[in-house]
């Protein structure tokens, strides 16, 4: 939230502590200001169709100006003197492509499926996994 405080006139909120690890509340979590306004579900359905148009382009604005920052690889935004992608603590790297990170992600979540269904069978099968599962995968 800091980089695009920094780099955009996006309106948010401020940061009053985060921690990125589970390590202290079991889960990484953000506590912020309230942005100031109104909240628009509580107006939304007594506007005129021309006010909602202007705040659907507002909206859209956000959204362009948002999407108009572009980084060279996929990871996690660290403030180092300067903003710099670095690999997160839940991945072993920085990713140079969508692609890469993909074909990374699906490769870890298939070797849980194996690992999950070896022990299953390992299980279910009284303590010897049957032979038509493999013991070892080359993901």
């Amino acid at each position: 939230m800091r980089y695009f405080d920094e780099k955009t006139t996006i309106p948010l909120p401020g940061i009053i502590c985060y921690n990125a690890s589970s390590e202290e509340a079991g889960h990484p979590y953000i506590v912020t200001t309230k942005v100031k306004g109104i909240a628009l579900i509580e107006i939304w359905d007594d506007l005129s169709d021309e006010r909602r148009d202007v705040i659907l382009r507002q909206v859209a604005e956000i959204v362009v100006e948002m999407y108009s920052q572009r980084f060279d690889k996929i990871g996690t935004l660290s403030a180092r003197g300067e903003w710099v992608i670095k690999a997160s603590p839940q991945q072993s790297k920085v990713y140079s492509s969508g692609t890469e990170y993909w074909i990374a992600h699906a490769t870890r979540r298939l070797a849980t499926i194996f690992e999950e269904a070896r022990y299953n069978a390992v299980y279910d099968y009284g303590g010897c996994a049957p032979s038509f599962l493999p013991f070892t995968t080359t993901l």
